[in-house]
């Protein structure tokens, strides 16, 4: 069963939704009577929403030319490993929200994802995420990696950028640390735009594409190839080929094998045939 957290933003718009249950359609036409309703009616059965597992409800309410409340827009927010959290922050002079919920969860893999809303819009529907934290283990098939990110908002030159700073630890198994790189991102809206896009990414220096970026900085299956990920974790799997860790070599040598051919495979399979 979703629990409830009711949003009121003041602004002039209208919008029309219907109710399957006729006590709840009463109830939304008010924020104050919608948790009012909710408080009073704690086995709720919501028959447009049946989550698998549980979940936070944010409904937004806004007051039409009339003065009257409008149930305006609503979001799901899926909750399960992370905790349940929501923050009202200014972007610039804009109000906004995030939302964290849970994004990939598997027995090798977790993340918590964060959404941002612009409660200036007529839409209650997020602007723009990404991923909080997360890990990945690969086992035998690539180095897995950890992830924490920092978001940064900031308004350059009348243009609303979000800077995305994304720490990958990588290591074998999530047990033996391979070391860390430090990948970081801009999105950017312009006036009149809705949704932030990718604008540019940096790694040691150079550029990185949006695809590069996005794959390292999301916890997904379909991350980045595991010849991608013998580039990131370079230093630590140099250091692996050449050290005198057997099991370490072995796991090396399993994840060499699943790769295609590329300059960094034949070079760690060099350290590894050396004695």
């Amino acid at each position: 069963m979703f629990r409830l957290a009711v949003t009121i933003i003041l602004c002039s718009a209208t919008f029309a939704q219907n109710a399957p249950d006729p006590q709840i359609a009463r109830a939304a036409r008010s924020p104050y009577d919608f948790s009012r309703y909710v408080d009073t009616n704690p086995k709720i059965d919501w028959p447009a929403l049946q989550p698998e597992i549980g979940g936070d409800l944010y409904t937004r309410f806004q007051k039409d030319s009339q003065g009257e409340w409008r149930l305006t827009g609503r979001f799901e927010a899926f909750v399960k490993n992370h905790p349940n959290r929501h923050e009202l922050f200014r972007f610039g002079n804009k109000p906004f929200l995030k939302i964290g919920q849970q994004g990939i969860s598997a027995s090798d893999a977790d993340s918590e994802f964060e959404e941002w809303f612009d409660l200036t819009l007529p839409s209650f529907e997020p602007v723009f995420g990404v991923t909080i934290e997360g890990n990945l283990i690969r086992f035998g098939f690539a180095p897995s990696n950890k992830l924490n990110t920092l978001v940064s908002p900031e308004v350059v030159n009348g243009r609303e950028q979000i800077q995305v700073s994304a720490n990958v630890q990588y290591s074998i198994m999530g047990e033996q640390n391979l070391g860390g790189e430090f990948y970081v991102a801009i999105y950017e809206r312009v006036p009149g735009q809705r949704k932030f896009s990718f604008k540019s990414a940096q790694w040691r220096g150079g550029t990185m594409s949006e695809t590069d970026f996005e794959q390292i900085a999301n916890i997904e299956d379909d991350g980045p190839s595991p010849e991608r990920l013998l580039v990131y974790a370079w230093d630590g799997l140099k250091s692996v080929a050449s050290g005198k860790d057997a099991e370490a070599k072995r796991w090396l040598r399993d994840v060499l094998s699943r790769c295609k051919d590329t300059p960094e495979k034949r070079t760690l399979l060099g350290l590894l045939a050396k004695p």
